[in-house]
């Protein structure tokens, strides 16, 4: 949490989160807010890599087009 909401999850920018699982494995959805839309938007899935009581290793998928795979929602209302 510390990492994510220092870089890349700055404070210059509005962001929710959800839980999600890929592969067995935690991950969370990150849903950016749209001024235009007045939503959060899907914008990336972040998977880690665990190793004993580590995070061995952070992978973003910024392709929004995933969500609807992983059964997140479109947007987030306010």
């Amino acid at each position: 949490a510390t990492f994510l909401s220092g870089w890349p999850l700055s404070a210059r920018k509005r962001w929710r989160l959800l839980h999600a699982g890929a592969n067995c494995q935690p991950a969370v959805a990150g849903f950016l807010w749209d001024e235009q839309t007045s939503a959060y938007r899907p914008e990336t899935i972040i998977l880690l890599t665990l190793r004993a009581a580590s995070i061995e290793e952070i992978t973003a998928f910024r392709s929004p087009e995933l969500f609807p795979r992983f059964d997140l929602p479109e947007r987030l209302p306010t």
